[in-house]
């Protein structure tokens, strides 16, 4: 399906690990076997896990990439107006996860009881009509559910959930985009200006009777399966794939912390970043931003974790 920046929420209708790339080489990278505990810089837990937890984090490795932190400009003056003002963010140094979370590692949170199960099911419908099968829709969509590819259909709470059991925090807006601009350089996406491409990133390049969803395969790809798209520092799939949930409640900029930290005023929205491989080359830039309720999933919405 063809979606423009105004048509981005359409694209993301609720219907119903391991990298393949080396990073640069000023990245760090970190494999965590096995996270136990909370980082001393993490936001604290929303709640504590239920007892029936058998583990804390996932046995599947998760690379973690080491970003310095400081001064950038965030957001956008010549686009939405959600966007702007441009301003000066100062952003704390710390990690985020190298690779989106995939259904492989989610699967284990689920089976440990810590998180709830993702809204395949619920998503797959938006392929559902009269001239199919409920089931024939679900297996239509039956790719999204591949171990090594992003999970999606995921809302805010279960991905704050997974973040907690992992001993960690979802990042906030400011250190989503700061990574997402290769550490907070004048550029449009994590590999620089150029216009994407299906060898940078897995998106909606355009064609006729939504034929470009996906690069053509109309599903998301395995996750860093595309490094030519990676940030400078090694960081995956921060623009197409999937949209990624962040800390922040959802509001205007000029009302935003400058600090870096996630934005905590009352509201009805959180955030989420990054396009999908649903969505135009418009909706890949790091600047922008979109919300909805904490209770929306979606087969294009997934997330990663920060520390």
């Amino acid at each position: 399906m063809r979606h423009s920046i105004f048509g981005a929420l359409l694209a993301l209708w609720p219907i119903g690990g391991t990298c393949l790339a080396s990073p640069a080489p000023d990245a760090q990278v970190h494999a965590t076997p096995v996270l136990t505990s909370t980082p001393a810089d993490a936001a604290p837990a929303a709640a504590a896990a239920p007892a029936t937890v058998k583990e804390a984090g996932p046995t599947t490795p998760i690379d973690w990439v080491s970003l310095p932190g400081g001064a950038f400009q965030m957001g956008a003056d010549d686009s939405l107006p959600n966007e702007t003002p441009r301003r000066r963010v100062t952003v704390a140094p710390f990690q985020l996860m190298k690779a989106e979370v995939t259904n492989a590692q989610y699967a284990q949170c689920v089976a440990a009881g810590a998180c709830s199960a993702a809204g395949y099911r619920r998503c797959s419908l938006w392929d559902y009509d009269a001239r199919e099968t409920y089931e024939g829709a679900v297996k239509k969509r039956s790719p999204l559910r591949r171990p090594e590819h992003p999970v999606v259909c995921v809302d805010w709470a279960q991905a704050s959930a997974f973040a907690r059991w992992a001993g960690a925090r979802l990042p906030t807006e400011a250190e989503w985009e700061f990574a997402a601009r290769s550490g907070g350089r004048e550029q449009r996406y994590p590999w620089g200006d150029a216009a994407p491409t299906c060898d940078l990133t897995q998106f909606d390049p355009g064609g006729p009777n939504d034929s470009g969803d996906g690069c053509g395969t109309k599903v998301s790809v395995s996750v860093c399966s595309k490094p030519g798209g990676h940030s400078a520092q090694g960081v995956c799939d921060l623009a197409g794939n999937a949209w990624e949930w962040v800390a922040d409640n959802y509001g205007p900029y000029a009302e935003a912390p400058s600090d870096g930290s996630a934005r905590s005023a009352p509201a009805k929205h959180r955030v989420f970043r990054g396009g999908s491989w649903l969505n135009l080359a418009t909706d890949l830039r790091a600047a922008v931003r979109y919300d909805a309720k904490p209770d929306y999933r979606a087969r294009s919405l997934g997330f990663r974790l920060a520390r």
